[in-house]
């Protein structure tokens, strides 16, 4: 799909560019809204310390 518009000459050129900025930057765009970091990687609570028997 993208070959055929860029066989149009520059503006499909341009037109498929602009395309894929945009794709990129949506991708990019839905990767920031819940990023990773060190205080949501494990959202499994951790279990109470076991006690050791003396």
């Amino acid at each position: 799909m993208a070959s055929a518009v860029a066989a149009n000459g520059t503006g499909g050129v341009v037109a498929v560019a602009v395309a894929v900025v945009a794709l990129g930057g949506g991708i990019y765009a839905a990767s920031r809204r819940n990023p990773v970091s060190a205080l949501n990687v494990n959202d499994v609570p951790t279990p109470p310390p076991v006690r050791a028997a003396a």
